[in-house]
């Protein structure tokens, strides 16, 4: 898909409900740093995201900001244009904030959940673009 319709997809509550958690809401405050990006989970608990980087159409990073014991930790979604579409790279940090022991358990998990979401972000571009 195009740049800027990938940019939409990744930064636009609405889409991002449809192919990363259907069924459970996501709420824009500002597409700003320091915005929130906050997704409302099935069980009525809110998950906080702070918005930490904006460079409209080509970066977007946002920090999940969780209740103690759990550490905060950064999705930074960067784009770019490659052969007619798009190439999405997500990178997540703040595993070294986690005890040694729990940061390979959460890192496969992380990186498991995102094969899957973005297996999703792929099949609803393609869907609403006909393609």
């Amino acid at each position: 898909a195009p740049l800027e319709r990938v940019w939409q997809a990744i930064t636009d509550p609405h889409e991002i409900t449809h192919w990363f958690s259907p069924g459970a809401p996501w709420k824009l405050s500002a597409l700003e740093v320091g915005g929130e990006l906050n997704w409302h989970s099935a069980e009525d608990q809110i998950d906080r995201h702070v918005i930490v980087r904006v460079e409209a159409p080509y970066i977007f990073a946002y920090r999940w900001e969780p209740e103690p014991p759990e550490k905060p930790r950064t999705s930074t979604y960067m784009l770019e244009e490659e052969n007619d579409g798009t190439r999405l790279t997500v990178r997540e940090s703040g595993f070294e904030l986690l005890a040694e022991e729990d940061r390979k358990p959460q890192m496969d998990g992380a990186s498991k959940g995102y094969k899957g979401v973005l297996e999703s972000l792929k099949e609803h571009l393609e869907a609403q673009d006909g393609n």
